[in-house]
């Protein structure tokens, strides 16, 4: 028999949406977005086909190395297309409006911080590849931090029980034995979640549960 184990990839969506968001909705990490760049033309009366030629021309200059989606939509104003994108998570934003075909540039608008510059047509491809690698270290610092902060050492199985109570992930020094690892489980009311695979943590403290020297940190939470 074989035996593996993969993420189902509605849970995978699920944890990046929770992890990476705010109040408008979703921010997908660049790597993994449907749609990376979005270009919304602000055509003004009189100069429409000049603003969405001047977009066009931008699309093209994107797709090639980009999932990039060009909104032509007429029954939308650019304001209703921003937030229209916002909500599904686009991570970059390109506008394009009559000061923008005058100056040769466009605009470019992250998702996750609101930040809003002008870029010179001329070196757009590799702004863009900058901005996108820049959201991407970003939104991976944000996770980390928000992480860190639900951490707690805990040194008691009351100190990790009160910690479970207040959603904490309680951080325990295990002695390697199954049975304390299940001691934990029914005395904090939560479920052990395992340890690290990234790094090896030895710990040097003695097992929560039992007293004896520790091997390793367990980590403990529940599932919300």
């Amino acid at each position: 028999w074989q035996l593996c184990y993969g993420f189902g990839y509605s849970r995978v969506l699920a944890a990046i949406i929770a992890q990476h968001g705010d109040d408008l909705g979703p921010i997908f990490p660049p790597w993994v977005a449907p749609i990376q760049v979005v270009i919304v033309p602000i055509p003004y009366k009189g100069r429409e086909a000049e603003v969405y030629g001047y977009a066009e021309r931008v699309y093209e200059l994107l797709r090639g190395g980009y999932r990039v989606k060009l909104d032509e939509r007429e029954d939308m104003t650019p304001g209703e297309k921003y937030y229209y994108w916002e909500r599904r998570g686009v991570p970059l934003r390109v506008e394009v409006g009559p000061r923008d075909v005058e100056k040769n540039a466009v605009v470019l608008v992250r998702r996750d911080t609101g930040e809003k510059f002008s870029v010179p047509i001329e070196r757009l491809r590799e702004e863009v590849a900058r901005v996108l690698e820049d959201i991407t270290r970003s939104l991976a610092e944000r996770a980390r931090g928000k992480l860190s902060e639900q951490i707690v050492d805990v040194k008691s199985l009351e100190e990790g029980a009160r910690s479970i109570e207040e959603g904490k992930i309680c951080r325990v020094s295990w002695c390697g034995r199954e049975e304390c690892a299940l001691s934990l489980r029914n005395s904090l009311g939560a479920e052990v979640r395992g340890y690290r695979y990234d790094i090896e943590e030895r710990s040097d403290k003695p097992c929560t549960v039992c007293g004896s020297q520790g091997r390793t940190y367990l980590y403990v939470a529940r599932a919300f």
